[in-house]
């Protein structure tokens, strides 16, 4: 295995996948860290510092995101269902 960095082209890509599928990475933050990771070891991109290291702060994050993903899925659900009937 080379320890070579990747070419400035993957690196672009890579970045651009990442921000492609921000909103979708962002559901879950250990995922993003993980992706975050992945730029640092592989794509020698700067690891963004962690905006909180408390695991309770964390959790709250986590589970406030769930909630309003959930809320959207449910108005979504709720528009679907209401329907015109003559």
């Amino acid at each position: 295995m080379s320890d070579a960095l990747p070419s400035s082209e993957t690196t672009r890509c890579f970045s651009s996948l990442v921000s492609a599928y921000k909103p979708s990475l962002e559901r879950d933050s250990t995922l993003l860290q993980y992706v975050d990771r992945i730029g640092t070891l592989f794509f020698g991109l700067k690891q963004k510092s962690s905006p909180s290291s408390n695991p309770f702060e964390n959790l709250m994050q986590s589970l406030t995101s769930n909630l309003s993903n959930g809320a959207r899925g449910t108005q979504q659900h709720q528009s679907d269902l209401d329907l015109d009937v003559d």
